[in-house]
């Protein structure tokens, strides 16, 4: 007993130290730390996670490889979810700072996707993420600031604002995710159109705000999240002409109502909840610009150059308007119809014994899975065009490393100098998820479509009692389609986010090389319909 009380103490001292950030002190205390022969699987846990903290803080590698291993052979002891999240979020931290003791100094680091510690880090979060329903509330929050912060450092800025969300639906003025979703929303800033301005003034507001709680960060977390946020504070203010304006509290009515009908109403209200819309306007989720399609490329050409930026534009046009489609399917399969109900049942299906489904709603939940897939094959040939690499259109794959049409990599497996040249943030975005849809984390999309595409796939409903939650072959219930469905949206609509924001950069980066008078590309978004007078 007396030996717990001992350990107990000497546990709150190191956990003390490492937040006062006298990581050697914390060192030297765990290293005379007397460890009692029968102890509790918490005791190492405990003492895996001071050590990769110590680690980090001291930049010692080797502290952090200790802990890492440490935390990797008590993962397989683990005997219950709640341990094994703990461990894997350890796991991941080691990865991280691995990572960035790695690169400390570095000047121009490599880019951050071929770095097998971050692929190690993001691999680790999300398995951690699987059992976040078994950690407490702190642990959560820095579980998915984490999680942003990896996904930020791997440039898919897009997806890291989620993580940032995910903190503030527990705490709102958590620091660290507000300072840092500020910086994520920064980066598209420049795509957001009429609502550039707006998307800068929300940032530097939401970057005060975190830089308020500058004590709490610094004891929180790495004393250069300061440094960053007043950097791009600075930088907001500099892009901006009239600094008074980021005073400015923007709100914006909620959108018109008036006139729409019960259908249009919940399909806004669907695809607004589960963030279907390719815009970027997240300060105000319920107003006009939140809940329309308005991202698109702003190119910058010389004249000649015109014949090929409607070319481009023409595919892009495609790729938004599959994205469209795809979501009207998905909201179709959700929202009940008498008459559509009425329609299926003029189809004869045979119910098999298993309790599969196959109805209209269950084929059009199918037909969104697959024409949302289907787009990340456009991004990629739009790729090919744009950065004329020179493959059969016919044959390109977004998800393929291996055969000789790779978007990604050469005829000697080798990455492709236009991607790994590139220099394109958004560009090394679009690799990262190819690499995600060939790795375990997102297996189960390519295995959903495929099985749509060539075999089968059996829609088990909720009532079906032995096989509730099944996924697995061709075989999978129907709340798991449903949220594997809004998923695979969340990633190609981030997807197309990253495209449009690769375009501008290049764009932006090519102007300055124009001799010639340089003017935008003006538009016309009037939409025609087959049956118009």
């Amino acid at each position: 007993m007396k030996e717990d009380e001992e350990l107990n103490k000497t546990f709150a001292r190191v956990y003390s130290l490492i937040g006062n950030g006298e990581y050697q002190a914390a060192f030297d205390c765990l290293r005379n730390l007397k460890i009692p022969k029968a102890r509790d699987i918490l005791v190492d846990i405990n003492i895996a996670g001071f050590l990769i903290d110590i680690g980090y803080g001291l930049k010692d590698p080797k502290i952090v490889e200790t802990g890492l291993s440490k935390a990797k052979r008590m993962l397989r002891k683990a005997t219950s979810p709640s341990l094994e999240g703990h461990l894997l979020y350890d796991i991941a931290n080691a990865y991280y700072a691995l990572f960035r003791i790695k690169y400390e100094g570095h000047t121009h680091p490599p880019i951050p996707y071929v770095d097998e510690l971050l692929q190690g880090d993001k691999s680790f979060l999300r398995k951690a993420i699987e059992k976040e329903r078994y950690l407490e509330e702190d642990l959560k929050k820095r579980l998915w600031t984490n999680y942003g912060n990896c996904l930020d450092s791997l440039n898919r800025s897009a997806e890291a604002i989620y993580a940032y969300d995910k903190v503030m639906e527990l705490d709102p003025q958590d620091p660290m995710a507000l300072g840092n979703k500020a910086i994520a929303l920064m980066k598209f800033a420049d795509i957001s159109g009429a609502y550039r301005i707006a998307a800068y003034i929300k940032s530097h507001q939401m970057l005060k705000r975190a830089i308020s709680f500058k004590d709490e960060i610094t004891n929180k977390a790495d004393v250069s999240a300061v440094v960053d946020f007043s950097r791009a504070i600075e930088t907001i203010e500099e892009r901006v002409h009239d600094k008074n304006i980021l005073r400015l509290n923007i709100r914006h009515d909620r959108f018109e109502t008036t006139g729409m009908t019960d259908f249009e109403r919940a399909y806004i209200d669907f695809c607004t909840a589960n963030r279907l819309f390719l815009n970027l306007h997240i300060h105000e989720e319920e107003c006009e610009p939140s809940v329309v399609d308005s991202i698109f490329i702003s190119p910058i050409r010389a004249p000649e150059a015109s014949d090929e930026v409607w070319e481009l534009i023409k595919y892009l046009n495609q790729v938004k308007e599959d994205f469209a489609v795809a979501r009207l399917l998905l909201f179709q399969s959700q929202f009940k119809r008498d008459d559509l109900i009425r329609i299926s049942r003029r189809t004869t299906f045979v119910n098999a014994p298993i309790d599969g489904a196959f109805n209209l709603y269950i084929g059009l939940l199918k037909a969104a899975f697959k024409e949302v897939y289907g787009i990340l094959d456009k991004i990629a040939v739009f790729m090919n065009k744009y950065y004329n690499i020179g493959l059969d259109e016919k044959c390109i794959c977004f998800d393929s490393f291996n055969s000789s049409e790779s978007i990604w990599r050469n005829d000697r497996h080798e990455i492709r100098e236009e991607i790994s040249g590139s220099t394109n943030p958004s560009l090394y975005a679009l690799y990262d998820i190819a690499l995600d849809f060939n790795s375990r984390d997102y297996e189960r999309y390519r295995q959903i479509r495929n099985s749509l595409v060539h075999r089968k796939l059996v829609v088990l409903l909720p009532d079906a009692s032995s096989d509730n939650g099944v996924d697995h072959d061709e075989r999978i219930s129907y709340d798991v389609l449903v949220a594997r469905t809004i998923g695979l949206f969340q990633i190609v609509r981030s997807a197309i986010i990253y495209l449009v924001n690769g375009v501008q950069f290049e764009e932006l980066r090519d102007s300055k090389h124009f001799t010639r008078k340089i003017v935008p590309v003006q538009f016309d978004t009037e939409q025609t319909f087959p049956f118009d007078d």
